[in-house]
């Protein structure tokens, strides 16, 4: 903006140059002639004064903008600063539980391979048990148990007076 100013400040001196240069010498021009530099001059120094009028607003709205717009971007900084660490928090949490989910997860494996380890290598064993139950006579046994039960029972009777 200063550049532009300066070439203004150029070419109304060149204009006032050339009218002073094409005049006679004379004063009367001489005066005219002082009088338009002067009315140039006042031009020029209004409009700089206007210039920096205008940078001076726009300097206070650029620092009112600022102060205030600022405190609110810092705040806003630290939310998403303050969620960021939350979030790394959380996710460092995730990754531990899905460790220790997959810990857990092949503990189950190896258990379950051990018990169908188990179960082959005792398969023959357990059906010979199975079947030996199978073939126990519970009605023989019950029968046999009463007639002890009867045949005890009066001597328990003799021994339970003598108490």
């Amino acid at each position: 903006m200063g550049d532009n100013n300066a070439m203004g400040n150029d070419m109304n001196n060149n204009q006032a140059l050339s009218a002073f240069n094409a005049s006679d010498s004379g004063s009367g021009t001489s005066e005219q002639l002082l009088l338009e530099i002067k009315e140039l001059t006042r031009k020029q120094v209004r409009w700089q004064r206007v210039s920096a009028a205008f940078m001076m607003a726009i300097l206070t709205i650029v620092l009112v903008v600022v102060v205030i717009l600022l405190p609110g971007i810092l705040y806003t900084l630290r939310n998403i600063d303050e969620a960021a660490n939350e979030v790394t928090e959380s996710m460092i949490r995730v990754t531990e539980s899905v460790d220790e989910a997959d810990a857990a997860i092949a503990e189950i494996k190896t258990a379950s391979k051990n018990l169908n380890e188990l179960v082959n290598n005792n398969s023959d064993a357990i059906t010979d048990s199975v079947s030996k139950l199978s073939e126990i006579d519970y009605e023989g046994l019950n029968k046999a148990i009463k007639d002890l039960q009867d045949a005890i029972g009066p001597v328990a009777n003799f021994f339970n007076k003598f108490r």
